[in-house]
């Protein structure tokens, strides 16, 4: 198994990285298909079914890699040949209910369409096949995070360009990122230590398109779900940031713990930003308990807040870097907490939706004022979402996620030897700027920590 030192860690979760969400009114299911044999590859905006396993046996990558190239040339030759090609895979980013609806209307309509969705949602993984290329690691990011063609946001996706780079999309219902980061991980390694080095692309075999049957309705529902994605993406803004003047190697020379001294950091940017400190959301892996998915870090301790306001007032430097110490003292406890079964954000997770359901069951049921009040909406707002997959990671250039609020920043950092990746997103332009301010506090505190170590 996985281990956290010498503590193994559950490894459940492998088990659904294959699964799929599929599209119910007012509740979606999560399906695995533990005997798939097959992924689903897009390429021009058309699926195709792709056998991956045979008789048990996985099927050679040389001849994977003549099925891909059968395919990119069959959808390129269809796509010029044909303008009536509507593409369903625009729907998995639509609202969930209008998705549902649209997806009994597809079935309906026949059995081959009942086919098609069975095959998609039955396969291993999709691998998107992009005509594209894109500019630099941002515009890649975005592309990977977000593209109004060629997706299947209900499944897994390895999304690779026309110049060959890869990136993955996760669905996140079943699984979390350390799960799929061990995935890529090992994908890396088997890639480059085993390198593809000769394919046969004479006598290609024959692709299986899967092409759906569609009427007004339908079409409309997708024309919409396009206006509506494209209309999500504009608003978006992402950025990524490679800050190379120093890593983890001179933070742990400061005798200061690495994601601590980040998460320190990440508020001082905020403020400069925000004007005040945040509710701040960390994702804390509980893979040490049986099926534990996550918990909940809260980095802004009293601790925290009191380096803040020093760092940015007229105090001493000895009085500003005994706050950092203090502060990322504090972090170190509030993450053993969220490990060891003490953290409370799941706890009233649960508390609050029992609560709603009884209030939709029981007449008169009142929901208590603890959750009413407008403080624990705010607790609860996560103005910075943050998630840490580490550092160093062999073939992971830089990872990232949605903000989770409106007025927020999603923030997917990695803290290596010499260097800080982190990619942000924000539906207020603010990606940049925070970039900027986060630039800028790395270089303050490394400064301020300079003077005593």
């Amino acid at each position: 198994p996985d281990m956290a030192g010498d503590l193994p860690l559950c490894m459940n979760g492998y088990s659904r990285v294959a699964g799929t969400r599929i599209p119910k009114l007012t509740r979606d299911e999560f399906v695995v298909a533990k005997n798939s044999t097959h992924m689903t590859v897009i390429s021009d905006n058309i699926p195709y079914r792709l056998e991956v396993i045979k008789n048990g046996t996985a099927i050679p990558e040389s001849e994977i890699a003549r099925h891909l190239q059968a395919i990119v040339q069959h959808s390129s030759e269809y796509r010029l040949t044909s303008d009536s090609i509507y593409s369903i895979g625009i729907l998995t980013s639509e609202n969930r209910d209008t998705w549902a609806t649209a997806r009994d209307r597809i079935m309906c309509l026949s059995e081959q369409n009942n086919k098609n969705l069975s095959d998609i949602e039955s396969s291993l993984l999709v691998v998107c096949l992009d005509e594209i290329s894109p500019a630099d690691v941002k515009d890649f990011s975005k592309i990977v995070l977000m593209r109004n063609r060629n997706r299947y946001y209900d499944k897994l996706q390895v999304i690779i360009s026309k110049d060959g780079q890869v990136g993955w999309n996760m669905e996140h219902t079943g699984y979390d990122g350390q799960v799929l980061g061990r995935v890529i991980l090992d994908v890396y390694a088997d890639a480059t230590d085993t390198p593809l080095k000769h394919v046969n692309l004479s006598s290609l075999p024959t692709p299986q398109p899967l092409f759906f049957s569609t009427n007004s309705t339908i079409q409309t529902t997708i024309k919409q779900a396009e206006s509506n994605w494209n209309d999500f993406i504009a608003s978006t803004d992402v950025s990524t940031l490679v800050f190379d003047e120093y890593g983890k190697n001179l933070i742990k020379k400061f005798k200061l713990p690495p994601d601590a001294y980040f998460q320190a950091v990440a508020q001082l940017a905020t403020k400069r930003i925000y004007g005040k400190v945040v509710p701040t959301y960390e994702s804390s892996s509980v893979r040490n308990y049986s099926h534990g998915r996550t918990e909940t870090i809260r980095p802004v301790t009293t601790a925290l807040k009191d380096f803040i306001d020093k760092f940015e007032d007229s105090v001493s430097d000895a009085a500003k870097y005994e706050a950092l110490q203090k502060a990322t003292k504090a972090h170190q406890s509030v993450v053993k907490a969220s490990k060891t079964g003490e953290g409370i954000d799941r706890h009233l997770q649960g508390l609050y939706w029992t609560a709603l359901q009884k209030a939709w069951r029981i007449y008169q049921y009142k929901v208590p004022n603890f959750f009413t009040d407008g403080n624990y909406k705010y607790y609860m707002s996560n103005v910075l979402s943050t998630s840490n997959l580490g550092g160093d990671l062999r073939g992971m250039k830089v990872f990232g996620f949605g903000a989770v609020t409106a007025s927020g920043v999603g923030l997917g950092y990695l803290v290596n030897s010499d260097s800080i990746v982190t990619c942000t997103t924000s539906y207020t332009q603010r990606s940049q700027i925070w970039h900027d301010h986060f630039s800028q506090s790395l270089r303050d505190v490394k400064n301020l920590c300079n003077k005593f170590t």
